[in-house]
């Protein structure tokens, strides 16, 4: 008789990981420094998580707090709440595991679709204002949703990752281009 999955043992494992991320990032988070972690056999490990990467992506999950999917009524404001929690995520903390995410996503395919799915999942909310605001009338109703998540997103990570937090003026900067870029649309 075959003996039923630990919770006890799931939970240490899921802790060490996400301590072994924030600690050393991707690079300190193997099956073995997690069994070593917490005390639960490599099997046991294996028995809750069938890939190396299926306990990564749950830790990196719990680890990356979700982002709010702000619903104010104003697309300005929405975007403000919005880039406001993705600034306290990455502040507390993330970046450099984040950034190690993604070094490690451009030579290892199963690391890239964790980083794919995991950025589609942490985008959701974003995708939801910019919803939101097309049914408010605010965004064109044509308008390509994913390009107008990488508009909003692409230069806060960018100026977050290589700059560091923007100020509050950089902050409604890129707010006023962002609301300007989505409500601006005009179809060919």
């Amino acid at each position: 008789m075959v003996r039923p999955l630990s919770r006890k043992a799931r939970a240490r494992a899921l802790h060490a990981a996400m301590a072994l991320l924030d600690e050393g990032g991707l690079d300190g988070c193997s099956i073995e420094a997690v069994a070593r972690r917490s005390g639960v056999a490599k099997t046991t490990i294996y028995r809750h998580w069938e890939t190396g990467g299926a306990l990564l992506h749950e830790a990196l999950g719990c680890s990356i707090q979700p982002f709010p999917t702000p619903n104010t009524g104003s697309l300005a404001e929405d975007l403000r709440t919005f880039m406001t929690g993705v600034l306290e995520v990455v502040l507390v903390g993330k970046k450099a595991l984040m950034l190690s995410v993604l070094q490690a996503a451009i030579d290892d395919p199963e690391i890239a679709g964790i980083q794919q799915l995991m950025m589609k999942e942490h985008l959701q909310p974003l995708r939801t204002v910019i919803q939101l605001a097309q049914g408010r009338g605010e965004v064109h109703p044509d308008i390509d949703l994913d390009l107008g998540v990488l508009l909003v997103e692409g230069p806060l990570f960018l100026s977050t990752m290589t700059q560091g937090a923007p100020g509050p003026q950089q902050l409604d900067g890129l707010i006023d281009l962002a609301v300007a870029g989505l409500t601006g649309w005009r179809p060919e």
